[in-house]
């Protein structure tokens, strides 16, 4: 691959970090939870000024939150964004380098028996 060549350039005083696993995780387009959790800790801002849950969605006009150019920020502005995050539908989103963190999020708020059962 040629990611892998561009490592031969790492030395003792620069590393060359390619994120394999990060690379890796996009082959896998099933997902196997109903929600977006890494958007409440990752939100894009686009060369465009607008607001978008994650880099995978990035100028994709569905999934813009706001223009930041003509964006008051105020309570109802964090209800209307937690709000639009809530209602993503990740069966529709780009396959996303985040599946395992989502994944693992879903565990945890399900608990294990009705993540198990969810899965199944």
């Amino acid at each position: 691959m040629a990611l892998n060549k561009v490592k031969e350039f790492s030395t003792k005083d620069f590393y060359v970090n390619i994120l394999q696993e990060r690379l890796d995780s996009l082959k896998y387009k099933n997902k196997n939870y109903d929600k977006c959790y890494f958007a409440f800790f990752s939100t894009s801002i686009g060369a465009d000024f607008k607001l978008y849950p994650c880099c995978m969605t990035k100028y994709s006009k569905k999934y813009c939150i706001a223009n930041l150019k003509k964006l008051k920020v105020d309570r109802k502005f964090f209800k209307r964004w937690s709000q639009f995050i809530k209602n993503i539908n990740v069966k529709r989103c780009p396959t996303c380098w985040y599946d395992n963190f989502n994944s693992m999020c879903q565990y945890y708020c399900l608990g294990k028996d009705d993540f198990e059962n969810f899965i199944n």
